[in-house]
């Protein structure tokens, strides 16, 4: 009997031993575990984004995982990649290295969660950032299909074109417009921990690529989010991409560019 139970012990601990392939030595998320969670959790996290924001993603979009350190145009705070093909198709990568703090926020203890510094390290958010970014495409498509008059720097087909005079304000107000909307989302899903916004007080401070991430990321969300919650997204969404971006003194008086969107009458 007693060989029994020491038998059952040594294999109870011999279990317990042993590494879950998921995660690291760190016990955050493992490259062979992100690859792992994005081939089983796709599906049900597109699910998942198209509940919550009571709309269907009807674009073909496919997701998969790879190093971007290699990727053309990769920035090094980037953790996903998000191509869009000229037949209007999408194509999702996220990275897949161990840089990541949980699969997902809710992975965590209240404690680990007040005491976290990080922004945006879940896969999750990751994967759900991104497909904001199909939603918003699809939008545009959409839109332009029913006819509306999509504005140039929000039209998939032209921001694609080489421009021989780019108006790098426009791109940049577009850009603001697009990230502050997926990143809207992701706060109003509770994906993230929230940060301390660095709110642009000059013309300068949007110029400062210290600060330029911050300013895409969350200074972007907060400057939509009044307006999002009483437009609500899709209606939001198709008033902004029929209308000129920010330009850059309306995105640190944000005032000027609700009063001109004050305009567009759709509810």
């Amino acid at each position: 009997m007693n060989t029994f139970i020491h038998i059952i012990i040594y294999l109870f601990i011999l279990v317990s031993l042993q590494k879950d392939p998921m995660y690291n030595k760190q016990g955050k998320p493992s490259t062979l575990g992100i690859n792992k969670y994005v081939v089983e959790n796709k599906e049900s996290l597109i699910y998942e984004l198209e509940s919550f924001i009571n709309d269907s993603l009807f674009l073909d979009v496919e997701i998969k995982t790879d190093d971007l350190s290699g990727y053309t145009d990769y920035d090094s705070l980037d953790l996903g990649y998000h191509i869009t093909y000229t037949d209007g198709s999408d194509e999702i990568i996220i990275d897949n290295r161990e840089r990541y703090v949980a699969y997902d926020i809710n992975d965590l203890s209240r404690l680990k969660k007040l005491n976290l510094t990080v922004h945006n390290a879940f896969v999750k958010a990751v994967i759900i950032h991104e497909l904001m970014h199909t939603y918003f495409l699809q939008q545009v498509i959409e839109h332009k299909v029913n006819g509306s008059n999509i504005y140039k720097e929000y039209d998939y087909r032209q921001t694609m074109n080489v421009k021989i005079y780019p108006n790098v304000e426009e791109s940049y107000g577009a850009i603001f417009i697009e990230e502050g909307t997926c990143e809207y989302v992701l706060d109003k899903m509770k994906l993230q921990i929230p940060k301390k916004i660095h709110v642009p007080k000059t013309i300068n401070d949007i110029y400062d690529n210290i600060n330029e991430y911050d300013i895409l990321y969350s200074y972007s969300s907060q400057f939509l989010k009044n307006f999002l919650d009483s437009k609500g997204l899709k209606t939001g969404v198709a008033i902004l991409i029929t209308n000129k971006p920010p330009t850059y003194e309306e995105m640190i008086k944000p005032e000027l560019y609700f009063k001109r969107l004050n305009n567009d009458t759709r509810n």
